[in-house]
This record gives C-alpha cells, structure tokens and sequence, in this order.
C-alpha cells in the first residue's frame, strides 16, 4: 500500500541544496556549462518566496531560486521547479514565475523543470499568449525523470543524482509493493555504502534516498537492522569518525585530564602507525585504556545527545563493556529509536 507521508518535495529540495552543481550538471547540463562554479551560488528563495499570492494558478512560490555568475561575468537567476503532478495553468505559472524573477533582480533567468511526476506524455515546455500583434512568453527546458528509467546502470553513475533519480523511479514503481520497495531499498543502499565515497556525501545521499522510499513499519524497522549490519561492514569509517568527533568535544567540554592525555598518547600512537583517520581499532599498542575510554566517553556523549541524561545502570554498562560491545553500541547508536533497543545490540 502507498505511504501517505510519501513525501517528493522535501528530499529533492534538500538535495538540490546540497549538491546544486551536480544536479544541473546531470538533469541540465547546457545550463551547467555556462556558469562560472569558481563562485559560490546563492540561494534567494527565503528572500524572495511569496512571488505573487493569490492567483487562479496557485500558490506562487518558487521551488529553488539561485543566483550565479555565469562564463561571462554576469549575474544571473536560476530558478529551478520540481514538478510531481500534473497541473492544469503550470505552463502559465512558469511563465509568472520568470518574468517576476527578472522583475525583482534586473538579470537573466533560465527556468528549469524537472518533473517527477508518473505520466509518461504530460510534458510542459512553454507558454505564450497574444494580442493585437503583441506576442509573450516562455520556452523552458525539461527534464522527465521517467525519461532515466530505461538508461544503463543508472544506480552506478559517479553523479550522486543516478542514486537519487533510480531511489524516485523506485518510489513511483513500487507504491502499492512495499515489499519490492524494501527490497530495492536495501539494494540502493549497499550500493551508496560500496561507493567509497566521503562521509558527509554518504550520509547526505542516504538522507534523501531514505525519505524518498519510505516504508510501513513493519519493514522500516527489518531496514533498520539491515543498515545496522551494513553500517557494520561498509560504514564503520564513518562510524568511528562520528564517535572521534564526539569524543574530541567532550573532551572540550571538560572530560578529566588524564582521560584527555591518555587518548591523546594513544592517536598519537595511532598516527605513528598510520591511522590518522581516527580509526578506533587503529594498532594503538600500550594505550589501550586510553582508547576505551575515549570510546567510552564519546559514546556516552553521543547516547546523552539522542536521548537525554543516562542512567546509572546504563553508565556502569558503559564502564564494564570491552572493545567489541561498546564498538557494536557505536553502530546500533545511529538507528536506534530508544535507549534500551542501543543496549540491546
């Protein structure tokens, strides 16, 4: 059955955000090659988001609008509208929303849609009208997911945008079969963790595909424990580097100093022998205490941070655990929805 909450507009906004060059340069590429990427974009859309209320066509608001510069040291607008359905006037809003973008910022405009939406020969790309022998309007360029559906090896693409549109194809393919949709899911996401790819790119990616395919309880929490298991196996980099983290800002925050010193020696110890990226099971020979207990207290850190204060039991369980107890709570601390589900793991 379809989740209600399945929810388009958020995870592509905040992809968008996040990677706005790759995404041009995957759904929009003639817009990509004319802007100068040596300057930072500027999202305007929370200074400019009521375009003009009120109207027959809808509520205009501009999905993502960005200013760039462009090869030829200009100044120009993107605005960039995520479609999921068909809408009667949207030609005609499109049209509004551009002349009103030149209007406000005096500089050229290109207005992209992607549309995401499940028909395959509703295709939108302009609008015009007429009078008297006065003729305005608007061509703009479309990009039709469905269009990606059948391209090789889509999930495989080094633009992190494959991943995206083949998690959105999926979520369209598979709103009445929860159990594909799992499937597919699990499958995108030991694919995103093979990658190699940076922590921050992992989990942003995961962030998006996850709100994308949503799923009933029942399987979202079998896919918790299958993304326990493959954090186990592909993510623990990323795991240690968050443990790292958090013990290096308890640690600021007033953690004893020998506990400081002791973990200190033992990174020491660690980048001696190579292990700079902060790995915990990094050959830290005679500072083993050193280490546990930076790891200790870093996951307490971390434990305090999800779910408030820690009880005394739970912190004498964090005294007494060895290495490979504490390091499988590290995991389970990322998925977990309680306190007693982490010590469980």
């Amino acid at each position: 059955m379809d989740r209600p909450n399945d929810d388009y507009d958020r995870p592509w906004k905040t992809a968008i955000e996040r990677y706005f060059q790759e995404f041009l340069s995957f759904y929009f590429p003639a817009a990509s090659a004319a802007v100068d990427w040596r300057v930072a974009p500027a999202f305007l859309e929370q200074d400019f988001a009521p375009i003009a209320p009120g109207s027959r066509v809808g509520c205009r608001r501009v999905d993502k609008l960005v200013r760039v510069a462009t090869l030829d040291g200009r100044q120009a607008c993107i605005h960039i509208e995520i479609q999921r359905s068909r809408e009667r006037y949207f030609a005609e809003r499109m049209f509004i929303y551009h002349y009103r973008v030149f209007d406000h910022f005096h500089c050229p405009v290109a207005s992209l849609v992607l549309l995401v939406d499940p028909s395959p020969s509703w295709r939108p790309v302009s609008y015009s009208c007429a009078f008297g022998g006065c003729v305005a309007g608007i061509n703009f360029p479309i990009a039709k997911l469905l269009d990606f559906s059948c391209a090789p090896r889509l999930a495989e693409s080094e633009n992190l945008f494959g991943l995206v549109t083949a998690a959105h194809l999926a979520t369209l393919a598979t709103r009445r079969e929860p159990e594909r949709r799992y499937a597919v899911k699990c499958e995108l996401t030991e694919s995103l963790c093979s990658r190699g790819w940076d922590q921050q790119r992992v989990l942003g990616v995961f962030d998006v595909m996850d709100c994308l395919l949503s799923l009933p309880p029942e399987l979202e929490r079998s896919f918790k424990r299958f993304k326990a298991d493959i954090e186990g196996r592909c993510l623990m980099p990323y795991v240690n580097s968050v443990v790292r983290i958090a013990k290096e800002d308890a640690r600021e925050e007033g953690l004893a100093e020998g506990r400081a010193e002791g973990r200190q020696l033992g990174l020491q110890e660690g980048r001696l022998e190579g292990r700079l990226e902060g790995r915990l099971e990094g050959r830290l020979e005679g500072r083993l205490e050193g280490r546990l207990e930076g790891l200790r207290e870093g996951l307490a850190w971390l434990l305090a941070m999800r779910f408030g204060a820690l009880p005394e039991a739970m912190r004498e369980r964090l005294r007494a655990a060895g290495e490979e107890q504490l390091k499988k709570w590290s995991v389970a601390v990322l998925t977990a929805a309680t306190l007693e589900e982490v010590f469980s793991a």
